[in-house]
């Protein structure tokens, strides 16, 4: 388990690395970037895998104070416990893969390719996400900790795209507050689930 400490110093190293994004875009200057690079997911391990540990664990605790007297562990905690294990390995593995990467004056998506001057604009919403439009439809999107990210924001300045920040992007306060909601009631069902089956 990470301690509070471990994570406050994540958290810094990540806002800090936004203020520096930030700052580039407000930046009239131009500065050169890299000929070469790629924008890679965050490399380390995600706020939801943090967030699933204390709750994996007062399962497998719930279970083992229930089989306390007992030998072996119920197979239909074991089946869980490994299934959903395997979908963060596999979130985890997903989240590392390559989102894209530049070579010259062209951006490479997965088999697209995208030269400089088909790319619409970049928007900036919100205080981390970065999106990327070609031809009115959205192409590209990540966060500022993305390794990368500070090098895109250079080569699209470079390369005088337009990058408009803006507030919350494509999603309204409504429809932001109802995927928040519905977040927590899936994380709270999964939570629940879990305790019943350990605890019952």
């Amino acid at each position: 388990m990470f301690s509070n400490k471990e994570l406050k110093r994540e958290a810094e190293k990540d806002q800090q690395k936004i203020d520096e994004i930030m700052s580039l875009i407000a930046s009239s200057s131009r500065s050169v970037p890299r000929t070469e690079f790629k924008i890679m997911a965050k490399e380390k391990k995600t706020y939801m895998m943090l967030l699933c540990q204390p709750v994996f664990f007062a399962c497998f605790l719930g279970e083992v104070m229930r089989l306390k007297d007992e030998e072996g562990i119920s197979p239909v905690f074991l089946i869980i416990f490994i299934a959903v294990t395997v979908l963060i390995l596999l979130y985890e593995f997903f989240r590392n893969e390559k989102l894209a990467c530049v070579s010259g004056d062209t951006l490479f998506i997965k088999k697209n390719t995208y030269p400089c001057d088909q790319i619409d604009y970049i928007s900036a919403y919100g205080i981390n996400y970065i999106n990327v439009y070609s031809h009115r439809k959205r192409i590209l999107s990540f966060g500022m900790t993305a390794s990368g990210a500070d090098e895109f924001v250079k080569w699209a300045k470079f390369h005088e795209i337009p990058v408009e920040q803006t507030g919350d992007g494509d999603l309204t306060a409504g429809k932001k507050a109802l995927i928040t909601a519905a977040g927590m009631l899936v994380l709270a069902a999964i939570t629940g689930g879990f305790l019943w089956l350990c605890l019952r």
